[in-house]
């Protein structure tokens, strides 16, 4: 595969790799340095640990260190790198083949695996003094697991060009998506205003508008029918504690026991239409509002393709209002969403 260079985030991936380097002897030597420079080797974790390894197997990684001059010797090189940061040497990646596995050395090198973690191959010390010390932090992606490479091959194939959501992941979030931004603080605002702690989503698509109100939620459930989009979506929401399902919409909203504060149905009801008849999108209409008084939801506007796939001769918006109390009009770039609440 070719390397590519990718930026630590603040996203879930990004988030476990910090949580499991902030345990390293390393990143904790960093701040004992942070604190005083002047502390004796013997004392920081980096030290003990190397030297732990040592006693227990006579050798640190594989026979690179095999005596105390060598770990005092790779304890300076660690704390002069501290010394210089961030102004690292400019390297490339080296791959090694040692007993039929390749092995990548190099300015922190990384394998994503299957479930989009985030796994260091080297630079474990260049990662932890530039996370200790609050820098920006850089990676190059020298290796996929298959299954994270099946995914991406996939999404390849069902967005040619541009992406209906982005995807938070530091090896996609660089991909061309179209951008919601109006609408998702429109929606924020909306959250926020009723204080909706549980959402039901239907037609999630990759979790996107769930995920940015992760912070304001209790739970959530992801409704996506798309099964590529929704292995983004369920390997998004294990992250976050949140519910997924790959189902119809109808099938979920008829079988859940469960009430939530709010139903998201944006960008939805058309795709139903199109495939189901009138009479069964009534239902699913019945259904939604025993499971919440709020519904929030968006339809295609007239000369659209995709508002050809409704009821010809149906008002369709009269039709979904009929059954809510109050609607209020929110009006997002060439469409508007529609708050209901009984």
């Amino acid at each position: 595969m070719q390397y590519k260079k990718a930026k630590l985030g603040d996203d879930p991936w990004s988030e476990d790799l910090k949580r499991e380097i902030a345990n390293s002897p390393h990143y904790k030597t960093v701040k004992q340095w942070m604190q005083d420079t002047s502390i004796q080797m013997e004392n920081t974790e980096y030290f003990k640990w190397l030297e732990s390894q040592l006693l227990e197997d006579g050798s640190v990684w594989n026979g690179l260190l095999n005596n105390k001059e060598d770990i005092i010797r790779q304890y300076n090189n660690f704390k002069h790198l501290f010394t210089i940061a961030p102004d690292f040497a400019e390297e490339q990646p080296i791959m090694r083949v040692v007993d039929g596995c390749s092995y990548y050395y190099g300015p922190i090198c990384v394998k994503v695996r299957g479930t989009g973690e985030i796994r260091v191959w080297d630079g474990m010390h260049r990662i932890s003094i530039l996370l200790a010390t609050q820098q920006p932090i850089e990676f190059t992606i020298c290796e996929r697991e298959d299954g994270w490479q099946k995914l991406l091959d996939d999404l390849r194939l069902l967005y040619p060009t541009t992406m209906y959501q982005p995807i938070p992941h530091p090896d996609l979030i660089d991909w061309a998506s179209y951008s919601h931004s109006i609408k998702e603080q429109q929606i924020t605002d909306i959250v926020t205003a009723l204080n909706i702690k549980s959402v039901l989503d239907l037609g999630s698509c990759h979790g996107h508008v769930l995920y940015n109100l992760k912070d304001l939620l209790r739970s959530a459930t992801g409704v996506e029918y798309n099964p590529v989009r929704y292995r983004v979506l369920k390997l998004l929401f294990d992250k976050l504690g949140f519910e997924s399902h790959n189902a119809d919409i109808f099938d979920i909203v008829s079988k859940t026991a469960k009430r939530f504060d709010c139903v998201f149905a944006l960008a939805v009801f058309h795709h139903f239409a199109k495939e189901n008849p009138i009479e069964k999108f009534e239902n699913l209409l019945d259904r939604i509002k025993e499971v919440s008084d709020n519904l929030l939801y968006e339809l295609p506007e007239d000369g659209e393709e995709q508002y050809e796939w409704m009821y010809h001769g149906v008002d369709m918006h009269a039709l979904i209002q009929s059954r809510y109390k109050t609607g209020t009009v929110i009006p997002i770039s060439n469409r508007k969403m529609i708050l209901l609440q009984n």
